[in-house]
């Protein structure tokens, strides 16, 4: 095998361990942004909602402006929603920075998938 199959054998790898990785930091953000761990679920119920409602919009899309482009916006959108989630306290932020992680999270992912 070539060296860059090891790579991005080992980037898609720690991309699929990496969600797993938060929920230790749950307990975290409860004492940081002052919120409940109830709250902290209703964070991650919005993150998994993203993810799964917006490929129906975002599908055609891509097809129209071209998967490189969207998988580029949705890294950027990601970057935007996890910068937010560590900058800002309110709650109806938080979940709005959640929603934009989600959403960015399915722009990347779903277009680098070979159709």
């Amino acid at each position: 095998m070539h060296k860059q199959t090891y790579i991005i054998a080992f980037c898609i790898f720690i991309l699929a361990t990496g969600g797993f990785a938060a929920m230790p930091l749950f307990v975290e953000m409860t004492q940081i942004h002052g919120i409940s761990l109830v709250q902290v679920g209703l964070m991650t119920a919005i993150y998994i909602l993203a993810q799964k409602v917006t490929p129906l919009l975002f599908g055609p899309l891509g097809d129209q402006i071209g998967h490189k482009k969207m998988a580029c916006l949705g890294e950027f959108v990601r970057g935007i929603g996890f910068i937010g989630l560590a900058f800002v306290s309110p709650y109806f932020l938080l979940l709005v920075f959640t929603a934009l992680a989600g959403i960015g999270e399915v722009l990347l992912d779903h277009h680098l998938k070979p159709s």
